[in-house]
């Protein structure tokens, strides 16, 4: 059974060019970018380099906690905002609608 062997050999090839992309587009454009882009007002930094790589991870580790913090906040605020809307009293040690 050749054909199949050789299906085999297409698609795996297909399949880790789609992965090599994806890895690469990631780790390259959002990572190190990312360390690029925070680097560059403070001094020359190397694209490609350490410093890149290391600041963009730190950087998006930060963002991620950021918008953990803020997730909560954000819909506290969203249910305070519908309560008034809506006529009634936000009780924020209860934090639910009084009408």
């Amino acid at each position: 059974m050749p054909i199949d062997t050789i299906a085999e050999g297409i698609f795996g090839s297909i399949l880790r060019f789609i992965g090599w992309v994806l890895v690469d587009a990631i780790f390259e454009f959002l990572v190190k970018g990312m360390g690029y882009l925070v680097c560059r007002p403070f001094k020359k930094v190397n694209p490609d380099g350490l410093v890149a790589l290391l600041v963009g991870i730190v950087s998006w580790i930060f963002l991620g906690i950021f918008i953990y913090l803020l997730y909560g906040t954000i819909f506290v605020w969203i249910d305070v905002d519908t309560c008034l809307d809506s006529g009634g009293r936000f009780n924020y040690e209860l934090k639910a609608c009084e009408y």
